[in-house]
């Protein structure tokens, strides 16, 4: 089955609380009382979005946690990448350049390709704004997508490469 770890719901969860928040700043223990997620993976997940400059932080009694960008400029993908990875569907794709060993005599693998860069696309083009807002139906959504004209880049029999 092809699902994403609780981190990634879960900053997700952490994220959207803190954009309600009017960008004040949040300590651990706020956003986790507030989202019911345990302080520990609040804490984990908060560290992990900082780093990426996602979320600032500022220590001492006034400290806390604060957006540094928009919802509607944080990619889904961007989200998924920092809590899961590089998204790979399957070893041929693999970005460490490890490749399969049957990769010479396989038919499938460029397809594969495209299969894996256009989920890789779609969600570069979804945004946190489009999944948290509460009025956006999934027709709404789906519509959005159809709406911002992804254009998919043709792979030619001899690119190797697996960049978007």
């Amino acid at each position: 089955m092809l699902k994403l770890n609780k981190m990634s719901d879960y900053a997700a969860v952490v994220i959207n609380y803190m954009d309600k928040s009017n960008n004040d700043r949040l300590s651990t223990e706020q956003v986790s009382k507030s989202t019911g997620l345990p302080s520990p993976t609040v804490s984990k997940i908060l560290h992990r979005l900082s780093s990426e400059g996602i979320v600032s932080s500022l220590r001492g009694r006034s400290g806390g946690y604060t957006l540094n960008r928009e919802v509607s400029d944080i990619s889904i993908l961007e989200i998924l990448q920092i809590f899961e990875g590089p998204i790979v569907l399957t070893d041929c794709l693999d970005e460490k350049g490890e490749a399969c060993v049957f990769l010479s005599s396989c038919s499938i693998a460029g397809k594969w390709e495209v299969v894996s860069s256009t989920i890789k696309i779609v969600l570069e083009n979804l945004t946190l704004k489009e999944l948290f807002d509460p009025k956006m139906s999934k027709e709404t959504l789906l519509n959005n997508i159809n709406n911002k004209h992804i254009k998919f880049h043709s792979i030619s029999e001899k690119d190797t490469s697996y960049d978007q």
